[in-house]
């Protein structure tokens, strides 16, 4: 048995169908940024609630139909038809959340183009000092 060769036109078609396939993963392949300023908030030593107002920028590398920002699981708001928002809100946090930018207006976590935590930070309490019973320097 002999091997024949496939002709020019098969080599031919195998080519523009990779090259077509390399294009379309491309092309669906949108990328997007979250960036929230501040990212970082300290808590006194008596407060439970970090508040602050949120500067909030989504931008994605394409104009999407549909994009979402969740903190964790809960839905903050929606845009449509746009490829870049900024946006300011207040926040109330108590503990540090993450936050994701999503293409769908129900949660799934395979479908999330970006994320970025607020990180919470507490102030350590102040030490409480004892009386020295004796003086700092000794003979012995």
């Amino acid at each position: 048995m002999r091997f024949k060769p496939a002709g020019r036109y098969s080599v031919w078609l195998l080519v523009i169908y990779f090259s077509l396939l390399g294009l379309a993963r491309s092309a669906s392949a949108v990328t997007a940024q979250l960036e929230i300023k501040p990212n970082r908030c300290l808590l006194e030593q008596q407060q439970t609630q970090c508040q602050f107002v949120a500067h909030i920028v989504l931008k994605a590398s394409q104009m999407m139909p549909q994009m979402c920002l969740w903190q964790e699981t809960q839905l903050v708001q929606c845009w449509f038809n746009i490829s870049e928002v900024e946006y300011k809100t207040e926040l109330s946090l108590s503990k540090t959340t993450q936050f994701y930018l999503t293409p769908i207006n129900h949660f799934d976590s395979e479908h999330i183009l970006a994320q970025q935590p607020v990180q919470i930070l507490s102030q350590p309490s102040a030490k409480q000092f004892r009386r020295r019973l004796h003086s700092e320097w000794s003979l012995f």
